[in-house]
């Protein structure tokens, strides 16, 4: 049995165990970021969240965009092998 923000639930965990952790940049940047990590059985989901702020915010999240697609599947090939 667990709590949650809004209401009480009570779950029962079966055979297929999901794990998710989200974090948050706080870096400056023009805009809000978050990274997620999802474990479903033997899958690993790797979902960057990007909410720009204004003209500028949609700038940045294009300049670096090219980065993201090197970076963020060497990291997850990294997490699931257990690579560090």
């Amino acid at each position: 049995e667990f709590q949650t923000a809004h209401r009480q639930t009570t779950a029962t965990i079966s055979v297929a165990i999901a794990a998710r952790l989200i974090l948050a940049a706080e870096m400056k940047m023009p805009g809000e970021a978050w990274l997620q990590f999802e474990v479903t059985g033997d899958t690993l989901k790797q979902t960057a969240t990007f909410r720009p702020r204004g003209l500028l915010g949609r700038a940045y999240w294009y300049a670096v965009l090219p980065l993201h697609w090197i970076l963020f599947p060497r990291m997850a090939r990294r997490l699931a092998t257990g690579n560090e």
